[in-house]
């Protein structure tokens, strides 16, 4: 069996077969020129949160402090086996050297790795 918190996906097949089966990664870096593709595929990965999506779905502009996101990252699902938060269009390269360690700390942190019980990330992004 597939370690998935060392999985990675490359491109746009491996995202639709992960959104079709319902088996994550836990977090996904999605960018580009395509938006329509974009909000597709975050709305379809938001839309596998099963119940109470209003308190298992989070969505996050770019004005956000990143600390609210590491918070919704950090809760448990409720009532539901998974939880989604996506950060959309946040100005990585205007991130201080705090805000750019508490994200590097979410991505690398084991806690993240998806369980039963555990929550996934969606990171929405228009480019890099």
């Amino acid at each position: 069996m597939q370690d998935k918190s060392k999985q990675t996906f490359s491109g746009e097949a491996e995202i639709k077969n992960a959104i079709k089966s319902g088996c994550f990664a836990p977090c996904y870096l999605i960018f580009g020129e395509e938006h329509y593709l974009i909000k597709n595929y975050i709305n379809q990965i938001e839309n596998a949160v099963e119940g109470f999506a209003e308190f298992n779905v989070n969505r996050f502009e770019s004005g956000v402090k990143i600390q609210e996101v590491y918070d919704a990252v950090s809760s448990f699902p409720m009532m539901s086996s998974r939880r989604v938060v996506t950060l959309c269009d946040y100005p990585f390269d205007k991130a201080t050297a705090s805000e750019t360690e508490k994200l590097v700390e979410m991505f690398e942190t084991t806690r993240f790795v998806p369980s039963a019980c555990s929550p996934y990330v969606v990171y929405g992004a228009k480019q890099l």
